[in-house]
Formats: C-alpha cells, sequence, structure tokens
C-alpha cells in the first residue's frame, strides 16, 4: 500500500453502497478566516480605559471609501495627496500594490466633517392670517 492510497469508504448495507453522510473527512471545512485569524485576542477584548468593546481593524479598498463618501475616485485620492484624509495602508513597493484604508479613520472623518458643518436656528416667522371668510368680499 502506497503512501497517497485512498482512504477506505464505510459501507453499511448489504448492497455495499456508500452513504454520503458516512464518508470519513479527509480535509477540514474551510472557513471564511483561517483559525489563527479567528483566535486573534483583539477581537473581542474589552478595552482597559473604557467598557468599549475593541473591534477588529477592518480594511477597506479606494472603491468604498468613495461610496461612503459619495465622492470620484479622483477626488478621494486628491484628498489623500493633500493631507485631508488620511492615507491608505500599502502592501507592497510597487505604485500598483494593494491599498487599504482603515474604516475606522473614514467614519472618524466623515464625523469630523459633520460636527464641523454650521449649526442653522430655525425662526419661525409670523405670517400675516388669511382673512376670515366673513371678511373677504367677492
Amino acid at each position: 500500500m502506497s503512501a497517497f492510497a485512498p482512504a477506505p469508504q464505510i459501507t453499511t448495507q448489504a448492497s455495499g453502497a456508500i452513504h454520503p453522510a458516512e464518508t470519513p473527512r479527509t480535509k477540514p471545512k474551510k472557513t471564511a478566516f483561517p483559525a489563527r485569524v479567528r483566535a486573534l485576542p483583539h477581537a473581542a477584548s474589552l478595552n482597559s480605559e473604557s467598557s468599549e468593546i475593541a473591534l477588529p481593524i477592518r480594511l477597506i479598498p479606494l472603491a468604498v471609501v468613495c461610496e461612503m463618501l459619495g465622492l470620484k475616485r479622483s477626488a478621494v485620492l486628491e484628498k489623500v495627496a493633500t493631507g485631508q484624509l488620511p492615507a491608505p495602508i500599502k502592501f507592497g513597493t510597487s505604485r500598483r500594490a494593494a491599498a487599504r484604508w482603515i474604516e475606522q479613520e473614514i467614519v472618524d472623518y466623515i464625523w469630523a466633517k459633520a460636527a464641523q458643518r454650521p449649526v442653522y436656528s430655525i425662526q419661525v416667522v409670523a405670517r400675516p392670517c388669511l382673512q376670515s371668510a366673513q371678511e373677504v368680499t367677492p
């Protein structure tokens, strides 16, 4: 028997039919993230300074940043170049290397812009009342 021989199949019926539920698994089930990523200690730990839950860092591509801000690609890149937006994290040294932004930094930018907008007070202006139907002459 060689080292690469197929695993023996389990038969339970007299006919020799193989039940798929009873076949032995040779590979672990694939998940979205490897176990080492799911088990990071910061994923659901409590912040020591406050009672807020520290969420994992989420990296988002340029298309998502554009959608969040409602801007075109060129406008987002211009804001990054002028320092108005945080710079992305580059994964490589090439100009074509993947660039991702930390989602929380973009959300913080949006909240900072929202805090800078002027607050208008609503003034109630008394409008002259319409004349009653008795005072109106046809």
